[in-house]
């Protein structure tokens, strides 16, 4: 049962690893992924998150992040969420790639004196002055002056028909991370933006966090070096210098997370915790963000606006935008189409793209000696095309091509220790099962698009190698070599995601190197 479990999660790795009521929104991640999502930080969504909660395992947490590289001291108006922007947290019950839960928030943004510059009058210790999350139009804390409040409305969708649901009103934001002066506690002042649904039992968080995304950007867009990878000379592309190790680009920057943790049974439909052989254990779920479809500027910085939206960004699983979608295709199929698209509409104009996988051809020109070790896109029947079929089938066989979403089988435990190479170290409490903050989903995709997943012996020379491609993979610790998100510690507690950066100390601006007092 175990491996046939792991097959179908290697599935999963399937659209995203291939390189091996409510207003509801028409159609017209990533950090700024696509032309025109990278004109507008508040709409992008940057990663999505899902895993079972290891705090109630009874639960899945689900994390959506936007507004992508947030410089922590960049005030004196400091990044919110966009009031004209409909966050949306979609959840697939039937792997059709259509939504049939849909968690909405809505933001407004408050202001209590118009006549000061100033977003906060002083220390902030608390949200409000009788404990409440909620906002009663006369319990914000006295030093708090520009803040935001959401709503939150659930919709479900049964056959064609949408009944929409407000879970909560005006639940506040909690600040941003300013600095010690105006924050003093930051992660308690945020713990108490941690709103729980009496009805459900669902608990919600908005708010400022520390990017929990790590990866060594520069280097990976710089032609996709792989920098530890490089300290073997035999392996180096001709006339390239090495550097040893990569760093974490995103380190001491924050974004923007809606944070959802939601009884299964709840996401299911079911009485009850689906088992390994029930059809309802299998999710997906992806985000978008839409805007309204016309606005309007007047003068004096007036803006009107239309009452329906149109998606103007979406997330599933991590990366699919960024690496496997053209800037433009002959047939019009972009990256800005890809963000305004329904995940079901993915098998009909997206498939090529995602079967003839561009990065696992760029490896191998980028370093010849691999020419061995990455698999054939095209045509090598007994490698990675001939696994294709059943790694595209995402989570569940049953398709021939999946919509790209995050998958989870929410039937399997959470592991209390998980590798970071998840379901590729056998781990199969994360990616593509999910994801967990501490899932290194690059070197995953990595590693796949270099054949990690292809059976067999191979041999390479100039390292003497003989073994399997994972086991090459592994012994020259091919990836970015970027392992963890090193600036801030995880929480073990909801929300899970880091305490965000605060606009004196961020890490990557190194004040205290000079040794000024």
């Amino acid at each position: 049962m175990r491996k046939r479990v792991f097959s179908l999660l290697l599935a999963g790795l399937g659209v995203a690893l291939s390189f091996a009521g409510v207003p509801r929104p028409a159609f017209a991640s990533s950090h700024a992924e696509a032309p025109l999502i990278a004109d507008d930080p508040q709409a992008d969504a940057t990663d999505l998150y899902a895993f079972r909660s290891p705090e109630n395992p009874d639960r899945v947490v689900i994390l959506a992040n936007y507004i992508p590289l947030q410089e922590p001291g960049g005030g004196p108006n400091y990044k919110l969420f966009s009031d004209r922007v409909l966050y949306q947290v979609n959840v697939d019950r039937t792997n059709d790639g259509e939504a049939d839960l849909i968690f909405s928030f809505t933001f407004t943004t408050k202001i209590r004196n118009a006549g000061t510059f100033l977003n906060f009058l002083g220390p902030v210790t608390a949200l409000t002055t009788d404990g409440g999350t909620v906002d009663t139009g006369s319990n914000i804390h006295p030093s708090i002056n520009r803040y935001q409040t959401y709503d939150l409305t659930l919709t479900r969708v049964v056959g064609g028909r949408s009944q929409s649901t407000v879970l909560a009103r005006n639940v506040i934001v909690p600040p941003v991370n300013v600095g010690p002066a105006t924050t003093p506690s930051y992660q308690a002042l945020s713990d108490r933006a941690i709103h729980t649904i009496a009805e459900n039992g669902i608990r919600v968080f908005a708010g400022q966090r520390d990017d929990p995304f790590f990866i060594d950007l520069g280097a990976f867009f710089d032609l996709l070096q792989v920098r530890p990878f490089r300290n073997f000379s035999a392996l180096q592309p001709p006339g390239t210098p090495g550097q040893p190790r990569g760093g974490d680009t995103v380190a001491g920057y924050n974004c923007h997370t809606l944070a959802l943790e939601v009884p299964i049974p709840f996401l299911t439909g079911t009485t009850a915790i689906p088992g390994p052989q029930d059809p309802a254990r299998l999710l997906g779920f992806y985000t978008t963000a839409s805007r309204p479809r016309v606005t309007v500027l007047r003068p004096g910085g007036i803006q009107e606006t239309s009452p329906d939206y149109i998606q103007v960004s979406r997330l599933g699983a991590p990366l699919v935008n960024e690496l496997f979608i053209p800037i433009a295709d002959p047939r019009g199929y972009t990256k800005d189409f890809w963000n305004a698209a329904r995940p079901s509409l993915d098998p009909l104009y997206f498939r090529s793209f995602i079967e003839f996988p561009e990065p696992s051809l760029r490896l191998a020109q980028l370093y010849p000696v691999l020419r061995g070790v990455v698999p054939n896109v095209k045509g090598d029947a007994s490698g990675f095309d001939g696994k294709r079929a059943e790694f595209l089938g995402g989570v569940t066989p049953l398709l021939n091509f999946a919509p790209d979403m995050l998958r989870m089988d929410v039937s399997i435990p959470p592991v209390a220790t998980g590798s970071r190479l998840a379901a590729l170290a056998g781990d199969l409490g994360g990616f593509p099962n999910g994801r967990r903050l501490t899932d290194d989903v690059v070197d995953i995709y990595m590693r796949a698009a270099a054949g990690a997943l292809v059976p067999g012996e191979i041999s390479l020379l100039p390292i003497n190698f003989k073994g399997t491609r994972a086991q090459l993979l592994d012994a020259i610790n091919f990836g970015d070599g970027v392992n963890t998100n090193a600036d801030q510690p995880f929480l073990t507690r909801f929300p899970f995601a880091a305490t965000p950066s605060d606009g004196v100390n961020p890490p990557h601006t190194n004040n205290n190197a000079s040794g000024n007092p």
